[in-house]
C-alpha cells in the first residue's frame, strides 16, 4: 500500500528509528558551541532577543533546513540526539536550543505572561479550570499545542515513565474516512473554545463561535486536536457536546492510543522533538520523579511560527483571540488573570452545586470578567 509519509503508523517508524532520529557529530556539535560563544563574545543582548542572523550554522543550518521541511511536508516531525546539555549546563543549553530552533521558525509567546520559552516539569499544587497539564506527572491524554510547531529539549528524564507519545492525524484521518466520514464535518465546524482566563482583553471567555480543528483543503489535512478544551467549553458555556460530537472526539483519542497506530520517543538528556501541530498529536505518559530536585525531569519547550504561507478556514487561528495561533498567546496583565481565575472558580462551584450551565458567548451571562465585551459587541 502506498500512503503518504504524512499518514504513517508507529510501529513501522519504530523499527527505522535510523530515519527519523539525527545523532549530533561531534562536528555539529563543534559548530553549535562556536556559534554560542561568538553570540556570546559579541554581548548582543539577552537569549529572547537572538535571531537566526545572531546564531549563524553555515553546515549543521542545512541538516535543520532539511529537518524543517521534514516536519513542515513529511513525518511531521522532527528528532535530535546528542546535545551534551549536562558538560553545558541549563543556561548554556537553552542559548543552544533557542539559538538552533530559530533555524526551524520565530518563537512565540505561551502564555499570558508572554513567556517564549517554558520549563516543563512537576510542579504540584491543586487541578483547577486554568491549570496546564505539562506541569503534573500524571498522564497527557492526546492533543496539539497552540502554536504551528512544538519544540521539546530534554535536559533531565524522568526516573521512570513520561514517554513522550506522538500520533500522526493525517492516519487517524483515513481511518476515520473509511469508518467514520460522519465525524469529518463534526471537526471542520468545529467547538467552543474554553480559554482558560488567558483570552485577548476583549474577547469572551469562551469562543463566541464555533472554532474549526480541521482544514482539507489543501495537499496535506491540517488538524489541531483540542478535546479538553472543547469539553471545557461545552461545560461552561451551555452548549452542550452532542452525542456525535462526543463521539468523533472519543474516536481520535481511541485510534491515537492504538499501539498500532502511535510512536513512543524516549527521551534523554540532550533529546529535541519538533511536532507539527497540524500533523501530529502527542499524549505524555504518567512518570515517577527523581528524589533529588536537581535530577528531577526537566524539559523547555519552543512555540514556533513558521515562514510557511498557509490558507485557513476563518476562525482556524484565532483560539485565544484573532490570529493567537500564529502570533502567540496575547498579553494580559496578570492581575486580570487572577481575576478571571477566581471568576472561574466561583463558576464551577456553582455548576458542582446544580446552577445552569451558563456562560458568556456574545451575549451577556453570568461569569463576568473584567475585560469581557458588553453585551451586543
Amino acid at each position: 500500500m502506498n500512503r503518504s509519509p504524512s499518514a504513517w503508523r508507529g510501529p513501522e517508524l519504530a523499527a527505522r528509528e535510523d530515519e527519523w532520529i539525527h545523532r549530533l557529530t561531534a562536528d555539529e556539535v563543534a559548530e553549535l558551541e562556536d556559534a554560542h560563544a561568538q553570540w556570546r563574545a559579541r554581548g548582543a543582548g539577552t537569549m529572547e532577543t537572538m535571531t537566526r542572523l545572531d546564531f549563524p550554522l553555515p553546515r549543521f543550518g542545512r541538516v535543520l533546513a532539511a529537518l524543517g521541511e521534514e516536519i513542515e511536508s513529511g513525518r511531521g516531525f522532527g528528532f535530535l540526539r546528542g546535545l551534551p546539555v549536562g558538560r553545558w549546563g541549563v543556561e548554556a543549553s537553552r542559548d543552544i536550543y533557542w539559538g538552533l530552533a530559530n533555524h526551524l521558525g520565530a518563537p512565540v509567546r505561551q502564555n499570558a505572561r508572554a513567556e517564549r520559552l517554558v520549563k516543563v516539569r512537576d510542579e504540584g499544587g491543586a487541578e483547577k479550570a486554568t491549570s496546564r497539564a505539562p506541569q503534573s506527572r500524571s498522564n497527557l491524554n492526546f492533543h496539539s499545542d497552540f502554536c504551528e510547531v512544538v519544540g521539546l529539549l530534554c535536559i533531565n528524564a524522568a526516573k521512570s515513565g513520561g514517554v513522550s507519545r506522538i500520533c500522526s492525524t493525517h492516519a487517524i484521518l483515513e481511518r476515520m474516512e473509511a469508518e467514520h466520514p460522519e465525524y469529518l464535518p463534526v471537526f471542520e465546524q468545529g467547538f467552543h473554545f474554553f480559554r482558560k482566563g488567558e483570552e485577548a482583553v476583549g474577547e469572551p471567555p469562551v469562543s463566541a463561535r464555533r472554532l474549526p480543528m480541521l482544514d482539507r483543503s489543501g495537499k496535506l489535512p491540517m488538524f489541531l486536536y483540542w478535546p479538553g478544551f472543547a469539553t471545557q467549553g461545552a461545560h461552561f458555556s451551555g452548549v452542550p457536546l452532542t452525542q456525535l460530537e462526543k463521539d468523533a472526539l472519543s474516536f481520535v483519542n481511541r485510534v491515537a492510543c492504538d499501539a498500532s497506530y502511535h510512536l513512543d520517543t524516549h527521551f534523554q538528556p540532550g533529546d529535541v522533538q519538533f511536532l507539527n501541530n497540524y500533523r501530529i498529536t502527542h499524549s505524555r505518559t504518567e512518570f515517577e520523579d527523581w528524589p533529588e530536585p536537581e535530577r528531577q525531569r526537566y524539559l523547555e519547550r519552543i512555540w514556533l511560527r513558521t515562514s510557511e504561507p498557509r490558507n485557513l478556514p476563518p476562525g482556524f487561528t484565532d483560539l485565544h483571540g484573532p490570529n493567537s495561533l500564529l502570533e502567540g498567546f496575547p498579553i494580559v496583565p496578570p492581575e486580570l488573570v487572577a481575576e478571571r481565575e477566581l471568576a472561574l472558580q466561583a463558576l464551577s462551584q456553582r455548576l458542582a452545586a446544580g446552577a445552569a450551565p451558563q456562560m458568556y458567548l456574545g451575549s451577556s451571562g453570568p461569569l463576568e470578567i473584567s475585560g469581557s465585551p458588553a453585551a451586543g459587541r
